[in-house]
């Protein structure tokens, strides 16, 4: 027997497919720039693990953002009011310490330490968990537009473009710091960026001139990842071989230069 649903139940499946595919091509432009100059050099098969466990611990970590969070700010927005309450700043606190407690189970522990993994298993966790709560906004985002809107699809965009590399930054942070045994301060550091993260995601969710708060200290903190903290991952012996590898890249580039310089000039002769 064929069921036929309501209109807006079928509309809401529609959103919650939409926002799901959005959230996962974001996570993979965030695998694929996070990795781009490490490719062939970290543990791969604990960053899938890492990736899966996100997605199914974001999923409930989003669902109680959503719920605790999210849902009460939106109605104090209604009635005319801006402001975080005070109880759900200390919400935000439990939330930042839970999700990086959750990360720092999974990227800092001593079998992934011992392989170097922490910082590139915290960028795949983190990866993970942002994509679910982009996916579980952009749901949100979709019922309070009404539709398919442009103004939803900007803002479905920018939170899968964003939230999993938001996420991917703080925890490969705490992963790094992990591997360096400060796990204490790693614990104290992220939980104070998620703090902030989830507000000004939830208060840019609502207000799109928000993400100007965002974007800046994410790319500060992206270049942090790519300088410094993804380099951690990385064996003393694969260390080396990549260190090779580019002086190599680069001697190859520079005689191409100079072929290419050389054929210029006697061609002009």
């Amino acid at each position: 027997m064929i069921v036929i649903l309501p209109q807006q139940i079928m509309a809401e499946l529609l959103y919650v497919q939409v926002a799901t595919l959005f959230s996962l091509l974001g996570m993979a432009l965030g695998w694929r720039g996070g990795m781009r100059n490490l490719h062939g050099f970290y543990d791969s098969p604990s960053m899938v693990k890492s990736l899966i466990w996100g997605f199914g611990l974001g999923a409930m970590v989003a669902a109680a953002i959503d719920f605790f969070v999210f849902q009460p700010y939106l109605i104090l927005v209604v009635e005319g009011s801006s402001s975080f309450s005070w109880a759900t700043l200390i919400l935000l606190l439990v939330f930042g310490v839970g999700i990086s407690s959750l990360t720092l189970w999974r990227a800092g522990n001593r079998s992934v330490r011992a392989k170097f993994a922490a910082p590139v298993n915290g960028w795949a966790f983190g990866l993970g968990t942002g994509a679910m709560l982009a996916a579980r906004l952009g749901f949100r985002v979709f019922q309070i537009e009404g539709g398919f809107t442009i103004l939803a699809l900007i803002q479905l965009a920018l939170l899968a473009l964003f939230l999993p590399l938001i996420h991917a930054v703080i925890g490969c942070g705490l992963g790094a710091r992990a591997q360096r045994g400060d796990v204490a301060l790693a614990l104290f550091w992220s939980s104070i960026a998620h703090l902030f993260g989830i507000m000004m995601v939830t208060y840019a969710t609502l207000v799109i001139f928000g993400w100007i708060f965002i974007i800046p200290p994410l790319l500060l903190g992206m270049r942090r990842a790519d300088s410094k903290w993804l380099n951690e991952s990385l064996h003393p012996e694969a260390a080396r071989r990549l260190r090779r590898v580019r002086a190599q890249a680069i001697r190859s580039r520079a005689g191409t230069i100079s072929s290419s310089d050389a054929g210029i000039f006697h061609s002009e002769e």
